[in-house]
């Protein structure tokens, strides 16, 4: 694997090095193998082409245009590319040194399903086995599907519109979450009943497991359990804060967000332990909010890693008053504060900002082993975004790249990375995109 080190302060950094790799990219340009960090203000940092706009879509003359939600698991990364036609698009893996394979596309069959793939997208990664979550050709338009590729086997079914839905008599699932999360052969996620008609207590929502394609699903929560800390139940209001959203799961353990019966702001983020099964309540509107006036009302984002819970929470309706990036110990109930509105930029003088004074500046976390990454706006209105590290071992906020920085003769405009289910981060690295001023796009991993 090519790696190319900032020589500029790189003392500083190399206790921590990270190998950014670069996977793709919508390019007006072919990328070379190296990619220069030297002019970024996070130094220490290496990036290296895995795949771009030359390499060639599998089963095709085309070349790849565009990727989305890259997912990575030790050597290995899963994403959705395209190329500039959209003719050519499908779920893709690759591991370091190899070449582009093909996993699934329009004209692969759709296990359990009717016809081929109209639609895929999210996939995720763990020890070489990949979930995501795509639409068969049903002409009633709900054949929506999780699958999965398990090493060495054909595609399965995880849930489909055929699943029934546990503790739900007979009804089935009508629609599954967007984005399945994966831990060995354990697939996590969020499924839905929404009637057309009829009594509306037949809607269902819920966060479930399957400890393998071979095993039943099991509930984590749904519409009635018992909802920890708040007290009540959890509800399953069809929209706004009080729904549930995409579960992460990490060495068997389920972190989610979920709300109650007493009102859309009574929310909180929940962990169900994969050993004893017990559902205990992390943080919710109880707790008051570091670097606010007040508690918690609204979670949007999160991240796992089977100790540290790293999180984005707002404060306020429309328009926000306050919005913090925040780190939790699972195991001791520390709660660290990363960032707030409060936060002095690194290498600024000014501090993070309400995009156009109403919205969260900071739009995605992922964390490994007690190291954070956080894609955050740096300027009003949010036109450029950067990238930030930031430790449990060392809770100093450092940016590594981000907009007006150089990177191979380019000027970044933003970055961004796989906010939902998990999978950006492992091992380390980290998979992220970085778009250029010159409308080029290229995605990488950390």
């Amino acid at each position: 694997m090519l790696s190319l080190l900032s020589s500029h302060h790189e003392s500083s950094y190399s206790h921590r090095r990270k190998n950014l790799l670069t996977t793709l990219a919508t390019l007006s340009f072919a990328l070379t193998a190296l990619w220069s960090a030297n002019s970024a203000r996070g130094q220490g940092f290496a990036f290296t082409s895995v795949v771009d706009s030359s390499t060639t879509v599998p089963g095709s003359a085309a070349t790849f245009d565009n990727a989305f939600d890259v997912a990575l698991s030790g050597d290995t990364i899963v994403f959705f590319g395209v190329d500039s036609t959209f003719t050519n698009l499908g779920i893709f893996r690759k591991t370091l040194g190899g070449s582009v394979t093909l996993v699934a596309n329009r004209s692969t069959g759709v296990p359990g399903g009717v016809g081929t793939f109209t639609a895929l997208q999210c996939p995720n990664i763990s020890n070489g086995n990949i979930v995501f979550q795509g639409r068969d050709s049903n002409p009633n338009d709900v054949g929506v599907s999780i699958i999965s590729k398990y090493s060495g086997v054909p595609l399965g079914v995880i849930a489909n519109q055929s699943t029934v839905i546990p503790n739900a008599g007979s009804n089935r699932f009508t629609s599954l979450g967007l984005c399945p999360s994966i831990d060995g052969t354990a697939v996590a996620f969020l499924g839905l009943r929404i009637p057309n008609f009829g009594n509306a207590n037949e809607r269902r929502e819920g966060i479930y497991l399957r400890a393998s394609s071979a095993s039943p699903i099991q509930v984590i929560a749904d519409k009635g359990t018992a909802r920890p800390g708040l007290g009540g139940t959890f509800n399953n209001a069809p929209s706004g804060t009080g729904n549930f959203t995409n579960p992460v799961i990490k060495n068997g353990d389920v972190v989610f967000r979920g709300g109650g019966t007493q009102g859309t702001k009574s929310v909180g983020i929940y962990h169900w332990d994969g050993d004893t099964g017990t559902l205990s309540a992390l943080i919710d509107s109880s707790d008051a909010m570091p670097g606010a006036m007040g508690n918690f009302n609204f979670f949007r984002a999160h991240a796992f890693d089977g100790q540290y819970i790293a999180f984005i929470a707002e404060r306020g309706d429309f328009p926000v008053t306050a919005a913090g990036v925040y780190v939790l110990d699972v195991t001791t109930g520390t709660l660290s504060t990363v960032a707030t509105l409060n936060t002095t930029i690194p290498g600024s003088m000014t501090t993070f900002q309400l995009n156009n004074g109403f919205s969260s500046p900071f739009s995605a976390v992922a964390i490994n082993d007690g190291d954070l990454y956080l894609s955050a706006d740096e300027q009003e209105p949010g036109s450029n975004s950067a990238l930030f590290y930031w430790s449990v071992n060392d809770p100093t906020l450092q940016r590594v790249i981000g907009g007006g920085d150089m990177l191979d003769s380019k000027e970044v405009s933003g970055i961004g990375f796989k906010s939902q289910g998990g999978g950006a981060f492992d091992g380390g690295r980290l998979a992220a995109s970085i778009s250029f001023t010159d409308d080029s796009l290229v995605v990488t991993q950390t």
